[in-house]
């Protein structure tokens, strides 16, 4: 009789050393956030591939730098993000130029190159520099500027003037609060309008971004702000600059 021999050698699992590409992170304004006198909303996105590893398994570092006065500080830590990629920002000081960047590791412990974020810097615009002479200029608390400008007036026209590549409106939301037409570039062939009912707007507050317009070209542009029913309450402007 034959003797049997059996072989039980396997072969090693591969292992994956291919590190996850990270790119397209882009920084934009966002709606649905509230602004302070020291800060605006933000929205920060990217795009990660991987050969093995689930998108939802994949850590994101986030860190960010702004502008000071002889350059740029040094990258600090926002923190992590599993799995999605995006993340909402709250803590943009205006009038300073911000950065992000986001590197990315799988489940075998690879590791992205850095990919940085365009640069935006974003300034507040009070409501007195919009052209508003159908509005009453009225004192409310809690408004970026202590004032804003009313108009229960249906088809009542407020323009702002501004240069930038975004802008979003800011105004009061909740019970009380009328609905707006608000238009980038009206009348012209780039024209963009979104008509917002504030008074659905949740939550009820102060400060509100009820609506952006980003990724526009870079130059001069107009906000049309246009009553269409109730009473509208018009804050203020944000505009970001590359």
């Amino acid at each position: 009789q034959v003797p049997v021999s059996f072989d039980f050698t396997t072969e090693a699992a591969p292992v994956d050393e291919t590190a996850p590409t990270t790119s397209d992170v882009t920084l934009a304004l966002r709606a649905g956030g509230q602004a302070t006198p020291n800060g605006a909303p933000t929205l920060l996105t990217w795009v990660t591939e991987d050969n093995a590893t689930a998108a939802e398994d994949l850590v994101h570092q986030v860190q960010r730098r702004q502008s000071v006065p002889r350059g740029w500080s040094g990258w600090g830590d926002v923190g992590t993000v599993t799995g999605a990629e995006s993340l909402d920002r709250d803590e943009n000081p205006l009038g300073r130029a911000v950065q992000y960047r986001v590197r990315t590791t799988d489940q075998a412990g690879n590791l992205s190159d850095w990919a940085e974020s365009n640069v935006i810097s974003i300034s507040m615009i009070d409501e007195k520099a919009f052209s508003a002479p159908s509005w009453s200029r009225v004192k409310v608390g809690g408004s970026l500027g202590g004032h804003v400008y009313r108009s229960s007036t249906a088809g009542a026209v407020a323009t702002l003037a501004f240069t930038g590549d975004g802008v979003g409106v800011v105004m009061p939301t909740g019970s009380g609060q009328g609905t707006v037409e608000l238009c980038v570039d009206h009348g012209t062939d780039a024209q963009d309008c979104s008509e917002v009912n504030l008074g659905a707007l949740a939550p009820a507050a102060q400060r509100q971004v009820v609506a952006v317009f980003t990724g526009l070209d870079s130059g001069h542009h107009t906000l049309r702000v246009r009553v269409v029913a109730g009473t509208v309450n018009l804050d203020a402007a944000l505009v970001s600059t590359p």
